[in-house]
């Protein structure tokens, strides 16, 4: 049941968002189906992780853990921008 209320919020905002500010987004629906989950399982445990492995004072662990959740955003990062950059551009905006 919980992981299908972002997927519920999704689908309540978006046509409020569409109709107050006179476009949509589809595109959004399929970024945050995989955002949200990557986010929530991938990138904070990791940083979870890492945090812990620095607050603990051991050097080993809190460098490695540290260095695996950098790692891991760095690859998301890299991800994100090579999916933005086989977007079309904007258009310039009409208002």
């Amino acid at each position: 049941m919980r992981s299908r209320v972002p997927i519920l919020l999704e689908v309540i905002t978006a046509p409020i968002a569409a109709w107050q500010l006179g476009t949509a987004a589809p595109i959004g629906v399929l970024a945050n189906l995989i955002g949200i989950p990557w986010t929530a399982l991938v990138l904070l445990p990791t940083a979870l992780m890492a945090a812990l492995g620095v607050a603990s004072g051991v050097e080993p662990l809190g460098s490695f853990s540290a260095g695996v959740a950098a790692g891991i955003a760095e690859w998301t990062l890299a991800g994100v921008l090579l999916f933005a950059d086989g977007l079309p551009a904007l258009p310039p905006p009409t208002r």
